[in-house]
């Protein structure tokens, strides 16, 4: 990517014909999921689109598990793309409506509300097993802690940290 702007990515699987519009934070996630990025991995933009698209082979559809996608660059996201521009965290459309008040929002009223009430949203914790998300649940022993990071993975696989 030779421009500053920010990659998306269509994300479409052959078999099943589901699409999903896919930014930083999408494709971070996803890349997590196959094991292709490490949590802590800093990287800009222009390069871990890049990553993604060299690793299109080995990701994985959400709705039918199918190996493989497809990529389609989506660069008219800045210029008026119809219904809005997405969401910077989730990748859901920004409607119209809520463009018109705030022409800056790069979050859409949900993700916005999440930050408003000082929730995490984009940057989650991935197991670095697995690279499923990881949840914070009330520990089993009795030790300093109450809680503790547990691996969300069906079936799990066992990481505690």
């Amino acid at each position: 990517m030779s421009d500053n702007r920010t990659p998306y990515f269509e994300v479409i699987c052959p078999q099943c014909s589901s699409s999903e519009l896919c930014g930083p934070e999408g494709m971070t996630r996803r890349m997590m999921a196959a094991r292709r990025l490490k949590r802590t991995s800093e990287m800009d933009l222009g390069m871990l689109a890049e990553l993604f698209k060299a690793s299109a082979g080995s990701l994985v559809c959400t709705e039918c598990g199918h190996m493989g996608l497809n990529l389609r660059p989506r660069s008219d996201l800045d210029e008026g793309w119809p219904g809005g521009r997405p969401c910077t965290v989730c990748g859901k459309t920004i409607p119209e409506e809520r463009l018109e008040l705030y022409p800056e929002a790069t979050l859409c009223a949900a993700c916005q509300g999440k930050v408003d009430r000082g929730e995490q949203v984009g940057d989650m914790d991935y197991c670095p097993r697995c690279g499923a998300p990881m949840q914070l649940r009330q520990a089993r022993s009795g030790g300093i802690t109450r809680y503790e990071m547990a691996c969300t993975n069906v079936p799990p696989c066992r990481l505690r940290g």
